[in-house]
C-alpha cells in the first residue's frame, strides 16, 4: 500500500468512526465536567433530560486523577471508565468518581439531578461501595460486576464482610464472568453470595449471559461474546424504591 493509499484509508477510518460517535451520541448534550463532591474530584456527564443516574466506581486503586473539564488521566482502560458514554447514551446522567469520594455525598448529588440513583461497581470498586453503604449511602440500586463478593472470591475483604447482613443491600445485580482468573475474584463467590441473603431476600434470577460488549468511549470496537453468570436479588428487609 502506497502512503497516499494509507493516507486515504486512515482517513475514510476517522471519518466512519466520527459518523459512529455522532449515532451513538446523537441528541446527547455531552457536557464533561469535573465536580467536587466532600473534596474530592469526579467526573460527570449530563444529558439534557436524564431518565435516571448512574455512579461508575472502578476497580484498582480507584484512583481516576480527574484534571479540569472532565478529564479522566488515570484508570482510563478500566471497563467502567472506558464505557461510561454508553450510558451518556442511553439517557442516564453518569459520575465517575474517584476513590476518596465519599458515596453517600456522591448518591446524594446525584439524586438531586434525577433518581433511581444506580451505583456500578466493578473488581476492588465493589469493597469501596460495600464500605459506603455500611458508612450510610442509600442507592436506590446496586450493580456489581467481578466483585469481591464473599470469602469464596479469594480475599477476606469483600461485600459480604463488609456489610454484615444482607438487609443493608438495595435490589442488587451482580455479574460475573464465569472463567474470571482473578485470585481474588473468584466465580465461586457468586453462588455463596446468592445463598447469603437466602433468609432475607429473594433470589429473582440466574443464567448464562450472552453479552456483547458496548462500545467502549463511544469508539468503534471489534464485538467479543462473553459468558457471564447474572443473579439478580430482590430486597426483603433492606430499603425499597419506588422507581423503576
Amino acid at each position: 500500500m502506497t502512503k497516499r493509499m494509507w493516507e486515504f484509508t486512515r482517513a475514510m477510518f476517522c471519518a466512519a468512526a466520527a459518523v459512529l460517535l455522532v449515532g451513538v451520541l446523537g441528541g446527547v448534550a455531552r457536557a464533561d465536567e469535573t465536580v467536587n463532591i466532600g473534596g474530592s474530584n469526579a467526573v460527570l456527564l449530563r444529558p439534557k433530560a436524564p431518565h435516571g443516574s448512574v455512579i461508575l466506581m472502578p476497580g484498582g486503586n480507584g484512583a481516576i486523577a480527574a484534571g479540569p473539564n472532565g478529564q479522566i488521566n488515570a484508570l482510563i482502560n478500566n471497563k467502567l471508565v472506558r464505557s461510561r458514554y454508553s450510558y451518556l447514551a442511553r439517557g442516564y446522567a453518569v459520575l465517575v468518581v474517584d476513590a476518596g469520594t465519599d458515596l453517600t455525598s456522591a448518591v446524594n448529588y446525584m439524586a438531586a439531578i434525577k433518581r433511581p440513583v444506580t451505583v456500578v461497581a466493578t473488581s476492588r470498586g465493589t469493597v469501596r461501595a460495600a464500605e459506603g453503604i455500611a458508612r450510610g449511602a442509600r442507592p436506590d440500586k446496586l450493580v456489581l460486576t467481578s466483585g469481591l463478593l464473599t470469602n469464596e472470591s479469594g480475599s477476606n475483604q469483600n461485600v459480604a464482610a463488609i456489610l454484615g447482613s444482607a438487609a443493608a443491600l438495595p435490589p442488587t445485580v451482580v455479574i460475573h464472568h464465569r472463567r474470571d482468573a482473578c485470585r481474588v475474584t473468584q466465580p465461586a463467590g457468586v453462588d455463596s453470595f446468592a445463598r447469603w441473603p437466602r433468609s432475607r431476600q429473594r433470589q429473582m434470577g440466574r443464567r448464562r449471559h450472552q453479552h456483547r460488549r458496548p462500545v467502549p468511549g463511544g469508539r468503534p470496537s471489534r464485538l467479543q461474546r462473553r459468558r457471564f453468570s447474572v443473579v439478580s436479588l430482590a430486597t426483603g428487609g433492606g430499603r425499597r424504591s419506588s422507581h423503576k
